[in-house]
Formats: C-alpha cells, structure tokens, sequence
C-alpha cells in the first residue's frame, strides 16, 4: 500500500493498494506520487518528508561546489565569494526571480523579507514583519503559518519602495514602476507547519532557496530538514545568518562550523 502525503489543503493520504502520494491544491502544477508502474517492477515516488530527505543523502555525491564553513577568521569573503559562483541547472528569468525563504522557526525570515521590501530596518518589536503576515495570529505570535508573498522591484538598477500599506496597493506600486522583480516566498518554520512549507517548495516553483539560520540558535532539527528537502528538489541555496548582534562569538562559530557540516552531508557544497 502507499501512503499519501496531505497538502496544504488537506487532500488526504493513500490507503491500501497502489495510491497515494503529494497532493496539490487547485491551480498548483500537479505534482507526481504513488506508485509508477512499468516493466515488470514499480517503484515508488518520495511521499514523506522522510524520503525527501533519504533522497537529499543519496546527492550527496553529486559534484558540488567548494566552499568552506568552519567559521575560522578572514574566510567570509571565500564564503560569499562562493555563494555569488553557486551553480544552478536551470535559467532563472532576470525578469522575475522567485525566492524561496526558509530556515527554523524564530530565524528571522519574516522579519528579514519586511526589511528587504520596505528598505527600513526593524524595531525589535516586529514592526518589519507586520507588513509580511496576513492573519491575526501570526501577528500576535509572529510565526508563520501560511505561505505568503511579497514582491521587490528595481527600475534602472534603483529598488522602488511602496509607500501603501496593503498589500495590493503595495504591489501594484511595485508592479507600475519596475522593470524587473524578485518574488520572495515566506514559508513556515515550525514543525508543525512542514508540510505547508513542503507545498511552498513544490507548488510556488521557487528558482532558489535561501535559508535563514539565527546565530544564537544554532542548526535546529527544521534547519536539517529543510536543507535535506531544498536538496532533493535540487534547489540552490544560498545562506543568510541572523542575530549576529546578539550572539556571542564562540556560539557564532560553534553555529558556522555545524552548518557546513549540514550542507557537506547533503552535498550541496565541499
């Protein structure tokens, strides 16, 4: 028997038989699960984020680019040197990039998608993040638990800043004045959100990854997994540490050193 995997949507799981798989909700592209048949065997498609991570393992020898995350001093420019070289297998559209924020819960993804589109920096308070989440919880709480979008714009190599504060009127400023854009997906970091941020990494189409890792929490559990699901999408990642200012500098180490390690096992660099 299969089982299935639900979506956001709550599609629900496979039973007994052959079923079973990643549903979609209407309008995503469709996506493959269940089990393929042909010849004399079958075999069967990743349906849980525990195969997408087994997948991720089976990469790791993939060839992978050289980078170097042991933390030690004067390497930051070989570190950012690498990222701006990473490779992809895909053409992205200069047009319209679309990023794909992840990372563990409380890394500062919204807070950093709220800086990035509005030019201005945060108060400590969640002033930044207030114009990325949309439900009344999410805002009480400031975790996220749905996917959400936001858009930024450049016109002649000069970023537009909307000055309205809803969302649509936002985007139709950005929309109106720009002539190229990158699409920043806000996905979910806790545990219980995963399979949301599984449908944000599948259904949104996102060209690439970026992963958020807040210095004084180190490489959580959803860290791993979402570098292992990132991977076995083969996606490219790129990685932004958070809380820099708050964190001691042996802790920062100690989280730099962890993280490289995470992405040499997954093969996404060596």
């Amino acid at each position: 028997g299969g089982g299935g995997y639900d979506g956001p949507a709550g599609g629900g799981g496979g039973g007994s038989g052959s079923g079973g798989g990643l549903s979609s909700t209407p309008g995503s592209p469709p996506r493959t699960g269940g089990t393929q048949k042909g010849g004399s065997g079958s075999t069967a498609a990743p349906a849980t984020a525990a195969a997408l991570v087994a997948a991720a393992e089976e990469q790791a020898a993939a060839p992978a680019i050289n980078m170097n995350m042991d933390g030690e001093e004067g390497e930051d420019d070989e570190f950012f040197d690498g990222m701006a070289a990473m490779p992809t297998d895909q053409e992205i559209d200069g047009a319209d990039v679309r990023v794909a924020m992840i990372g563990n819960v409380d890394s500062g993804k919204s807070t950093l998608i709220g800086v990035l589109t509005n030019a201005t920096l945060d108060d400590g308070r969640g002033l930044a993040r207030s114009t990325v989440l949309r439900h009344r919880h999410e805002q009480e709480n400031g975790r996220t638990s749905a996917v959400s979008v936001e858009i930024m714009g450049y016109k002649e190599g000069k970023q537009v800043i909307p000055q309205a504060r809803q969302q649509n009127q936002r985007w139709a400023e950005v929309v109106e004045e720009s002539d190229r854009a990158i699409t920043l997906i806000d996905l979910c970091g806790h545990e219980k959100y995963l399979k949301t941020t599984v449908f944000g990494l599948t259904g949104m189409m996102p060209d690439m990854a970026l992963l958020v890792v807040g210095a004084n929490m180190g490489v959580q559990v959803m860290t791993r997994e979402h570098i292992s699901i990132a991977c076995a999408l083969q996606l490219p990642i790129a990685v932004v540490v958070t809380k820099v200012d708050i964190c001691p500098q042996p802790v920062l180490k100690t989280t730099r050193q962890v993280h490289g390690t995470q992405h040499r096992v997954h093969g996404s660099w060596s």
